[in-house]
């Protein structure tokens, strides 16, 4: 560990050993490291690509009928309903 720190930072050896143990190991945890992905079940890839047919299945939703009214408009509607 104490090689790989005075590697990265560039710090002597006595400097090092002066710094606490505990920051050198928030550093330790700080630094970037690979985290290799979560290898995925047969059952996980079925049920995403079952999840993928069935939205791409789905009828489009319908949008809101006041929806892309300008202002006057929408509010002329809204009094008129009154």
């Amino acid at each position: 560990m104490v090689g790989q720190i005075a590697m990265e930072t560039g710090w002597s050896l006595n400097r090092i050993l002066d710094t606490n143990v505990v920051m050198l190991n928030l550093m330790m945890a700080d630094a970037p490291h690979y985290v290799p992905e979560r290898k995925r079940s047969m059952a996980d890839m079925i049920r995403e690509l079952e999840e993928r047919e069935r939205l791409r299945n789905q009828p489009p939703q319908p949008e809101e009928p006041d929806k892309g009214v300008d202002p006057m408009t929408y509010f002329s509607r809204m009094a008129v309903q009154d």
